[in-house]
Order: C-alpha cells, then structure tokens, then sequence
C-alpha cells in the first residue's frame, strides 16, 4: 500500500510539473499529500533539465560582455574596500596598535559564483 501511495504521489508530482493538474487531483494532491501540496522541487529539476539543453553556441555581444565585467571588477573592489575598512576599524578598537594583526578580507565563494556564471555565460 505504502509503494502505491509513493507512486501516486510521484505521478501527481510529476504530471504538477510538467502538464499541470486539474483541480480534481490538486484536491488529491492536498487531501492525500498535504506536506507535498506546495512542494516545487519537481519543477525546479524540470526547469534545470530544461536549461541544460539550452544552447548556448551564440557568443555574447562583446559590448555586453565588456559591460559584465566591468561591473563584476567594480562589485569586487568596492566590497574588498568596505570589508578592508571593516576589519580596520574593528582592529583598532579591540587590539592595542601594537599587536594589531593586518588581515586581508576574502570574498565568500557564493559572491564569486554569481558573477563568474555571468561572465562565463
């Protein structure tokens, strides 16, 4: 009985992400599923799937690209100056000058990967 109702809720899941349901079976999906109702990772992997066969052969305007980059320069150095400052300003107030240690901030990764996908694309 469990595999069955597993594979209901699979085929209503499914069929919510790539057709859409009719209201008979979202009342189903609600009834029978209540903790999948608002669930949307399926449409999230379809629409992965979707962009992974997008093509991506044209290359973009170069005046874009510049633009892109420019910016993406610009995010970087203006967020390195105000962590910079940041970490100054904490510096001096918590340590005596004498043993103030001069660290050079770093950029999470997550910050990075928006732009890098950006200029890649």
């Amino acid at each position: 009985m469990i595999e069955k109702n597993e594979e209901r809720l699979f085929d209503l899941l499914s069929k919510k992400a790539t057709y859409g349901l009719s209201v008979e079976e979202q009342r189903e999906l609600e009834r029978d599923f209540p903790e999948w109702a608002n669930d949307d990772s399926f449409e999230v992997t379809a629409s992965a799937i979707n962009m992974a066969s997008v093509d991506t052969s044209e290359k973009m305007p170069a005046h874009l690209q510049s633009k892109i980059l420019a910016d993406a320069q610009n995010y970087f150095e203006t967020n390195e100056q105000e962590e910079f400052q940041e970490v100054r300003s904490f510096e001096r107030e918590s340590e005596p000058a004498s043993t103030a240690i001069t660290a050079t901030p770093k950029i999470a990764f997550w910050q990075k990967l928006g732009w890098g996908i950006a200029a890649f694309a």
